[in-house]
């Protein structure tokens, strides 16, 4: 792993999570007291296309997720313009 961006930590200061370069997020286990300690990061999920923005967004129990996405060309719904419609009325 090449380093994180876009760190999140865990309301209860038990978890950080983080987006990857590759947009892969990631959560590493730490414990706090005298010393810092964490553990070794794991992968929770790939994000499947292109933030829209550069941030996502975590709930505090970091149970869910809010990714804007761009949309890609075939999930854009298609908008027709129809132009001098009352003059093909009356035809």
């Amino acid at each position: 792993m090449d380093g994180g961006e876009f760190v999140y930590w865990r309301r209860d200061g038990k978890e950080i999570i983080f987006g990857t370069i590759d947009g892969t997020i990631m959560a590493v286990d730490v414990k706090l007291g005298a010393t810092f300690e964490a553990g070794v990061p794991r992968q929770l999920f790939k994000i499947p296309g292109a933030l829209a923005g550069v941030r996502f967004a975590i709930t505090a129990d970091a149970q869910r997720f809010l990714v804007p996405l761009i949309p890609q060309a075939a999930d854009r719904p298609t908008l027709t313009a129809v132009l001098n419609w009352t003059a093909e009325i009356k035809k």
